[in-house]
């Protein structure tokens, strides 16, 4: 069975982190729109893997520490904390998905850094064109742009990096 490219993993990355956005907007927080957003950013990385019981203990899981995180980050730092955190939660959570050991390493130390540059990115786009615009509103959603550009940055660290890294080599004069 193939598995999907790179490019659908980058969309629905895309996509859930938006989505999750706006559907956190239904709570009237920034706290619930980023557990939401990388509740189903988590979610989506099972889903396109195939495999259901991942998906559901991925969501139930980054949204647990999106929260603690999001409240730590009130009290100590910024609630922006909750983003890499996140990431590192999602990367520990793609562990069944590769074979080999460099594979899952990569994968655990990329997911929060290329995530939260995700982030970054997203905000500094969106504010961008905003500005371009001359659109306030938009400039308004900056954090929505940020969790698009995380779940974009860390399904594509995911599929590519994770992929790349996990294929088996095969030996000099023989089959594998």
């Amino acid at each position: 069975m193939k598995r999907p490219h790179a490019i659908v993993w980058s969309l629905a990355g895309l996509l859930a982190g938006a989505v999750g956005w706006l559907a956190g907007a239904l709570v009237g927080s920034n706290m619930g729109r980023t557990v939401l957003a990388a509740a189903a950013i988590a979610a989506v990385v099972g889903l396109l893997a195939r495999r259901l019981r991942l998906a559901l203990v991925a969501a139930l899981v980054t949204a647990a520490v999106a929260s603690l995180a999001y409240f730590v980050g009130l009290s100590v730092i910024t609630p922006l904390i909750a983003w890499p955190a996140t990431g590192l939660v999602i990367g520990l959570c793609c562990l069944p998905l590769f074979g080999r050991t460099r594979a899952r390493v990569a994968t655990i130390v990329a997911a929060p850094l290329l995530g939260s540059l995700g982030f970054f990115l997203g905000m500094v786009a969106t504010n961008y064109a905003g500005m371009a615009m001359n659109d306030a509103r938009l400039v308004n959603h900056m954090l929505g742009g940020g969790a698009a550009g995380f779940g974009l940055l860390t399904l594509t660290t995911i599929r590519l990096l994770g992929a790349r890294l996990d294929r088996v080599a095969v030996p000099k004069g023989g089959a594998a």
